[in-house]
């Protein structure tokens, strides 16, 4: 079927897309919801595929919406009206549909997004849709009387790179918000769904996340959490970099193998040496000597026979201060993870090398030692 109407707006670069009741009836006499409660209605099933062009036609047409696509932004990521997709959904809402579409398409380090404008939703680069809730913002403001700082406006989008301005998923499925975050991250991204089918991760578990200038580490820690709510550490879904690729796995596909690292502990293992010394008893001399000064030649240090003879008080020898000291250090690692991590019971081994601790774990072991030391 032609729609020589909508197509007729492809080559301004802007698409309005207007769609029909889920009766086929025209927009406006079977529906007549604003876009934000549109969205949030609930579909049983919804399945689509094709181009992104026909897909976001026929979602416009079901949800009873009317979307503006910022095609010339979504070209020069590298989308267009032509990309191919599918999709497949059951018990979602509409704007989880959304999501969804937007998160297939995107390419890696340019995600897309949406925002309701009035009576439209537009669809353009995460990157723009920010800039016009910003814009959107400030406008407010003004209108309210309230002066907008400079400075904060000025610096909201000039962040560090490894760093999002603004993370917002509702119920988005798992396996997108992977995909989310392997489009964000430029670099190697793996995720090993046998394993985690293995331990009955459900791919479609639903992530709610609305937060802004976080890292890409942090938001991906919040993630990660509502996975593994219920889940004990080996069954959990974590991410760890592994030789220059990010990969998602579980505790026990990570806790397989293990790796040898050899950490400089400083300050960390140096000991005080705990010996005694004279101790100054200026009250018990002017007590014991009235009316004589401590020039006479009396000792104003009160020593007794223990302090004088050495070894024989039962305090340890520096060596001994020493040991004790490194085997602390050794027991609160190990406390951080659990006994189970390490021998016997698990794969882990730690000692002290000079000044160094010497740790062989699996990639699991370090990376709750990571999480423990944040």
């Amino acid at each position: 079927m032609k729609r020589p109407a909508v197509l007729g707006w492809v080559c301004l670069g802007v698409l309005f897309l207007g769609g029909l009741g889920a009766e086929g009836a025209p927009k406006g006499e079977k529906r007549k919801l604003p876009p934000d409660e549109a969205l949030k209605q609930k579909v049983a099933r919804h399945a689509a595929a094709g181009s992104l062009l026909a897909v976001l036609t026929d979602f416009a047409a079901e949800a009873g919406v009317t979307i503006r696509v910022d095609w010339k932004a979504l070209e020069k990521t590298g989308v267009t009206s032509k990309t191919r997709l599918s999709v497949k959904l059951e018990k979602v809402t509409y704007r989880q549909v959304l999501e969804v579409i937007l998160s297939r398409v995107g390419q890696r380090g340019h995600p897309l997004s949406w925002r309701t404008d009035a009576d439209d939703v537009i669809i353009s680069t995460h990157r723009r849709i920010l800039l016009m809730e910003d814009g959107a913002r400030r406008g407010i403001e003004k209108l309210a009387g309230k002066k907008a700082s400079s400075r904060r406006a000025a610096n909201r989008f000039q962040l560090p790179r490894n760093r999002l301005p603004g993370v917002k998923f509702d119920k988005l499925p798992f396996r997108d918000t992977l995909k989310f975050f392997q489009t964000v991250l430029r670099e190697n991204f793996h995720v090993n769904w046998r394993a985690l089918q293995q331990d009955g991760v459900d791919p479609d578990t639903p992530i709610t996340l609305n937060v802004r200038n976080i890292s890409i580490a942090r938001a991906m820690d919040l993630v990660f959490d509502q996975v593994n709510a219920e889940r004990d550490k080996l069954a959990s879904v974590y991410w760890v970099v592994d030789r220059g690729v990010l990969l998602v796995s579980t505790g026990n596909a990570l806790n397989k193998s293990t790796i040898t690292r050899v950490i400089d502990a400083g300050g960390a293992l140096l000991v005080q040496p705990d010996n005694k010394g004279p101790r100054i008893d200026l009250q018990s001399y002017a007590d014991n000597n009235p009316g004589k000064s401590s020039t006479q030649g009396e000792s104003i240090f009160d020593e007794d026979e223990t302090d004088r003879t050495e070894g024989k008080t039962g305090s340890d020898s520096y060596a001994e201060q020493k040991k004790k000291h490194a085997e602390k250090v050794i027991n609160t690692i190990k406390t951080m993870i659990g006994a189970d991590m390490w021998e016997p019971e698990g794969k882990g081994a730690i000692r002290v090398l000079n000044n160094k601790v010497v740790i062989t774990q699996t990639m699991l072991g370090f990376k709750l030692l990571e999480s423990a030391l944040r």
